[in-house]
């Protein structure tokens, strides 16, 4: 009896084995429900894959193309296999890649409307800014820094010059700006205490830009009492001096 005992635990133990990983996958997951994955066995690395197709076909298939999402390859309760499918990407990452183009294109259209909006406000900032330029210039005479350090244009104190401003911004609903070099002189803008913000310099890329390029330049990064303003730049000259600006208008 003890031999017979013996002889059946080590037949027991004979036949275990080991688990192989591969027996713990189950290929079905996502293969019903709206799954976009397929069982079919994919090497090597990716680079083949045998895909099942068994959504159309037969009356047998609960389901089909037109009744599932038309990138299900595979639903697991249907029966009747219409054929097999080489090379093809799983069906997961075909949906991503779609996905990815749908976002891409939406991004694409959104630029366009971004740039839609901001093509006229340009235009209009680069008219009040021309319009601005040219109700200082008018005035006869050279620019020029007294001792007290006002800002003149001949007999027109530009220093002075509020009342200017705050029409071209009651008219035009847009923050208007004098510079003389690269200090704010005159401006319609003020703070939160009401005050007009001035003295302030204008950025290196607007110096960069507008008083050693003499180039009209547009920024959406106008900083100003802690508040980012789009403007647009134009070099205010001498009259019959094209060479240096000697200030700009924003």
């Amino acid at each position: 009896m003890r031999s017979l005992a013996l002889l059946a635990v080590l037949t027991l133990c004979l036949g275990a084995r080991a688990q192989e990983p591969a027996e713990c996958v189950d290929p079905f997951i996502g293969t019903t429900n709206f799954g976009t994955t397929n069982p079919g066995a994919v090497t090597p690395h990716g680079m083949m894959s045998v895909v099942p197709f068994n959504v159309m076909g037969s009356e047998e298939n609960v389901y089909d193309k037109d009744a599932r999402w038309w990138s299900t390859p595979y639903e697991y309760h249907n029966k009747f296999f219409t054929g097999f499918v080489f090379g093809r990407l799983s069906e997961l990452i075909k949906e991503l890649l779609e996905w990815t183009n749908k976002a891409l294109f939406g991004i694409v259209i959104g630029m366009n409307v971004i740039k839609g909006l901001i093509s006229p406000m340009l235009d209009s900032l680069k008219g009040t800014a021309i319009a601005t330029q040219a109700a200082y210039d008018q005035n006869a005479g050279t620019y020029l820094q007294t001792e007290n350090g006002d800002i003149w244009k001949g007999s027109y104190n530009i220093s002075q010059s509020e009342n200017l401003v705050d029409t071209i911004k009651q008219e035009s609903g847009m923050d208007v700006t004098f510079f003389y070099g690269s200090q704010r002189i005159m401006t319609s803008a003020v703070d939160k205490n009401g005050d007009r913000i001035l003295g302030s310099p204008a950025g290196d890329k607007v110096v960069e830009k507008v008083l050693n390029g003499g180039e009209e330049y547009f920024s959406d990064n106008v900083s100003m009492d802690g508040t980012i303003y789009y403007g647009y730049y134009v070099p205010v000259y001498q009259k019959g001096d094209s060479g240096t600006p000697i200030g700009m208008v924003f």
